[in-house]
């Protein structure tokens, strides 16, 4: 399907021939640098274990410069975007990590109101899950 001035249009499938010439004119373009060639994947476990070490190397001592660059970092990713969408899916991800942040606070002020100093994880969980779940 395809969108056009708000209204859903089916588009005619490619056949075989018109992918392999479209194909062919992408490399081409790629050879004379017209379009950038091909990202490779992104390994999100990787990504996330070696984001996670260093974020932890970097600040091994610092709990408030952490805190201070860490905000920095959401703000930034927040206001991502790209020509193709308003909001990118790692601006959306940095804003559930606030909207969970807040959710936590608040029920740290919920336990501290009922006069509690213990919980279950799993009742921590469900606080937010339903931002989890976005």
């Amino acid at each position: 399907m395809v969108y056009k001035g708000g209204i859903t249009v089916l588009a005619k499938k490619k056949t075989a021939k018109e992918k392999a010439e479209r194909a062919k004119i992408k490399k081409e373009l790629q050879k004379q640098g017209v379009i950038p060639p091909n990202k490779k994947p992104l390994n999100r476990e990787k990504f996330i274990s070696e984001s996670s070490e260093e974020f932890d190397e970097v600040f091994k001592n610092d709990i408030y410069g952490s805190t201070l660059y860490l905000l920095e970092a959401v703000q930034i990713m927040t206001v991502h975007s790209t020509m193709t969408e308003k909001r990118s899916l790692q601006a959306v991800g940095a804003a559930k990590a606030l909207k969970i942040a807040a959710r936590l606070k608040q029920f740290s002020e919920k336990l501290k109101s009922e006069g509690r100093t213990t919980y279950k994880i799993k009742e921590r969980y469900e606080y937010i899950k339903d931002i989890i779940d976005l």
